[in-house]
């Protein structure tokens, strides 16, 4: 009866504490104290990543160039010296337009198998 109650109840009993093996790899300038069922987030600093600046600035430039191109027409005729710049972005967007129609168009026929003009 003794054997049983020697031999440890679960295999996390078996492994040693990892906190200790922690402590033990750092340098001794870098050795911090280790309390059992305490947990340091000191090292864990969350970093602002990029993305979400990136991708708000990509919408908010979005938007601006919609707006801008929804509007010129009003733009142009309020400010007359807008009126070249806005016809010319116009003109811009609506060959892009063309454009990416044709490139969805061409990868649509490769998908489909159909063949190329």
């Amino acid at each position: 009866a003794t054997a049983v109650t020697d031999r440890p109840q679960s295999r996390s009993d078996m492994l040693p504490d990892i906190d200790e093996i922690n402590q033990t790899l750092r340098a001794t300038s870098e050795r911090r104290s280790v309390h059992a069922g305490e947990v340091d987030y000191e090292d864990e600093e969350e970093e602002t990543g990029g993305f979400g600046r990136g991708f708000i600035l990509t919408i908010t430039l979005f938007a601006i160039g919609t707006a801008l191109y929804v509007f010129a027409p009003q733009l142009g005729e309020s400010i007359p010296q807008l009126k070249a710049a806005m016809d010319a972005y116009v003109v811009l967007i609506d060959q892009a337009r063309a454009g990416l129609d044709r490139l969805v168009a061409t990868a649509m026929d490769m998908i489909n198998g159909t063949p190329a003009e």
